[in-house]
This record gives structure tokens, C-alpha cells and sequence, in this order.
């Protein structure tokens, strides 16, 4: 039976195994942090709209995200409507206002932006749950008796997920928004992404006196929903929503004012949005780099111990050679102890990464967890990463002559 060399050699440098171990456990624990906070710029980036029950969306042209949507007039939803296929047209408002939070103590008194969601409560835009699409992390539910109350002027429901400077923050009480005092008249269970740390719901009345007069004929985001017999139709009452609504070439004045909105299927929106964080806003580029960082990190370390541990063995690696055992056992050896390296590193780090994950979830309300693929991917990294610096140590080894060594 051959003589476990790889597992001697680190079992004999104890020490030295286990600052290893732990430097490759703390890189690991970055990868996985960068990694989770990535996929919860993606999940955030849509949180609003996998609430939203639509087919098809009509957007401004200069929209960008769901809390920068730019607007368009409403007259394009009434043209839309007119369609055959379409079941409806719901406005949707979106826009940004200040709460000031009344807190005891220093943050007393200071205002911090809110993403302000507004929408006719005689139209539920958001889904039910019945649609066949997977069903939203944080779905929100709405009682008709929530409905009801928001036809009132200045009432909002709030976010219970929000930041928890957001306050008061209790059912019945008031809080100044803007520079109006809006009645809590219950919450919903949304969650924050990185546009907003929280959100209220609103009529689309309130939303008019609350930003000053805002012109209700300018819409956000139009929410098109298709009757039940052309749900299989999607595409081709999107072609026709492009030609009436929003043609691309013609001379005429019309043609040329009408090219103020873009139509997109709901994946198209969805895509949009996620790419736009993910790949647009500089979050995340330095998250992607962090992740870049944290392997370099992992390289650095595993190479220094790996070469610490050829110079010790010099002597003994240089006598194998000269016993007639190949360069190719020599540098399996050290991938080898490079491989165990990576799992003694990896295990602490998955587990630290969870616990971080979950606090991460109950203090700020991200959306982050562990899956599967992150959890394969990561294991895979810490491979090539440990395998790496095994190939850039043992080189020194396999280019010598054994004659040389003694």
C-alpha cells in the first residue's frame, strides 16, 4: 500500500496546516460573501416586479430602473387597452420622498429617502399567487379592508421589512412623510434591495398631493394583462403594441412624438433591471472584484505554505526523484496536500458563511441565501484556486536535478 505522502507531510506541521486552513477558510468566507451579496443585487433588482401581476410592460424610453422609471402619458394605456388580446391597463406610479424618522435619541428628527409605490385601489396590480409563476419571495398580501382604508387621503401601508429607523412604524400611528403627516393604516412584508432601504404603499391620489401636484397623466409603469385566450399569444400582441404604440421609423410629427415608450414582455423587463444592476451600476463590478481579490488572497496563502513546506522536504523530495519516481508524482503530492488544503478551508467557511448569511437576512433584510450552485461553484473555486498555487510552488522541484539537491 503506498505511503500517504500528501497526508503525512501535513499532518506533521500541524501548525502550519492550520494558519493554511484558516487562510483559505477567511478567502473562502469573502468569495462566498461577495458572491451572496451579487445574487441579492439580482434578487433585489426585481423584488418590486415579481410582485407586479402583468404580461406585458409599457415603459418610458428613458427608463432605467424600477425607482428611476422616468415617465410617459397615460394616453398610450388608454391606446393599449384598445388592443385586442388585452384584458387591462393599470397605471403605476413609483417615486421617491423623505420620511422623517422619530426616534429617542441622535437620529431623532433626520429624514432618509422612501420608495413610494402608488396605484388606484379600485385596480390590484399586485399577483395572487394563482397566476402558475413561481411565487415571490416576500409576497405581498393585501386585504380588501387595507384597500379600502387607502382611498382616504394620506394613508400609507408600510413596508414591515423596511430599515428599522423608518419609525414609528405601528399600525394607527402617524409619520411625516415628505412634509405631510401620513396615518400607518397596516404594513405588508416586501423587503429592502439597494434602491431603497424601505417602502410604502399608497393611492394614486395620495401619491398626487404627496410629491406636490404630481400629474396622475404621467405613469411610470403600465401593467398590461392579457385575457385568458391570448395568453399564448404574448409575442404577437407585443409586435402589435409596437406598431401602435411606439413605431420605430416614419417622418411624420406623430410617429416621431410617439416614439416615447419602449414595450417589453415581463422577462424582458425582468432582464432589464437585473442587468442593470448587476452589470451597469458599479455594485456589481465591485462585488465581481471582490470576488477576483478574495481568490488572489486564497493563491497567496496556500502558495506560501505549500512553499514553505517543499523547502523543508527538499532533501527528501530530491532523494524520490533520484529513486526514479517521476516529476508527476511529485507534483500530485503537492496537489494533493493543495486538495486538503481546500477542504480543511472550505467546511469552516461554508459554515461561518451561513450563519453570516442569516444575520445579514435579520439586520438589513436582504434577500440572500445559500444555494446549492453557489455552494458547488465555491467548492469548485477553492479547488482550482489550491490547485493553482500548488502548480506555482512545485515548480522549483520539477525543473532541478537530483544531483543538484544534495
Amino acid at each position: 500500500m503506498r505511503t500517504p505522502l500528501a497526508w503525512h507531510n501535513l499532518a506533521q506541521e500541524k501548525l502550519r496546516t492550520s494558519v493554511a486552513a484558516a487562510g483559505v477558510a477567511f478567502s473562502l468566507t469573502l468569495v462566498f460573501m461577495q458572491l451572496g451579496f451579487l445574487g441579492s443585487v439580482a434578487n433585489t433588482a426585481t423584488l418590486v416586479l415579481d410582485q407586479l401581476d402583468f404580461d406585458i410592460a409599457i415603459v418610458s424610453r428613458g427608463y432605467r430602473h424600477l425607482a428611476e422609471p422616468d415617465s410617459f402619458p397615460r394616453l398610450r394605456l388608454y391606446e393599449a387597452a384598445a388592443v385586442p388580446g388585452v384584458a387591462r391597463a393599470t397605471p403605476f406610479y413609483v417615486g421617491i420622498q423623505t420620511w422623517r424618522t422619530e426616534l429617542p435619541g441622535p437620529s431623532n428628527g433626520k429624514r432618509r429617502p422612501i420608495m413610494v409605490l402608488a396605484f388606484s385601489p379600485a385596480e390590484h396590480p399586485f399577483r395572487s399567487g394563482s397566476d402558475g409563476r413561481p411565487k415571490p419571495t416576500f409576497p405581498i398580501r393585501i386585504a380588501e379592508s387595507d384597500l379600502i382604508r387607502l382611498r382616504q387621503a394620506d394613508t400609507m401601508l408600510l413596508d414591515e421589512q423596511s430599515h428599522p429607523s423608518f419609525a414609528p412604524r405601528q399600525p394607527g400611528q402617524k409619520a411625516e412623510v415628505g412634509e405631510r403627516k401620513m396615518a400607518i393604516e397596516g404594513t405588508f412584508s416586501l423587503g429592502t434591495g439597494f434602491a431603497s432601504d424601505g417602502t410604502v404603499l399608497v393611492s394614486d391620489d395620495t401619491f398626487r398631493t404627496l410629491l406636490g401636484g404630481y400629474p396622475l397623466e404621467r405613469v411610470a409603469l403600465g401593467l398590461i394583462k392579457l385575457d385568458e385566450r391570448s395568453r399564448g399569444q404574448t409575442a404577437a400582441i407585443v409586435a402589435q403594441l409596437r406598431r401602435t404604440l411606439a413605431p420605430g421609423h416614419g417622418e411624420t410629427p406623430d410617429l416621431v412624438a410617439r416614439r416615447d415608450i419602449d414595450v417589453l414582455t415581463r422577462d424582458e423587463l425582468l432582464e432589464r433591471d437585473t442587468q442593470y444592476w448587476t452589470g451597469q451600476k458599479s455594485i456589481g463590478l465591485v462585488l465581481g472584484l471582490g470576488v477576483v481579490v478574495a481568490l488572489i488572497v486564497g493563491v497567496v496563502v496556500v502558495y506560501q505554505v505549500l512553499s514553505s513546506d517543499i523547502v523543508d522536504h527538499f532533501k527528501e523530495y530530491a532523494t524520490l526523484k533520484a529513486l526514479g519516481y517521476s516529476n508527476g508524482y511529485l507534483v500530485a503530492v503537492v496537489v494533493a496536500q493543495s486538495l486538503y488544503l481546500a477542504a480543511f478551508g472550505y467546511v469552516p467557511s461554508l459554515a461561518a458563511t451561513l450563519g453570516l448569511y442569516g444575520l445579514t437576512r435579520s439586520m438589513a433584510h436582504l434577500p440572500i441565501a445559500m444555494t446549492w450552485l453557489r455552494a458547488v461553484m465555491v467548492l469548485g473555486m477553492a479547488s482550482l484556486m489550491c490547485i493553482g498555487a500548488a502548480l506555482l510552488s512545485v515548480r522549483k522541484v520539477t525543473a532541478s536535478d537530483p544531483a543538484s539537491l544534495f
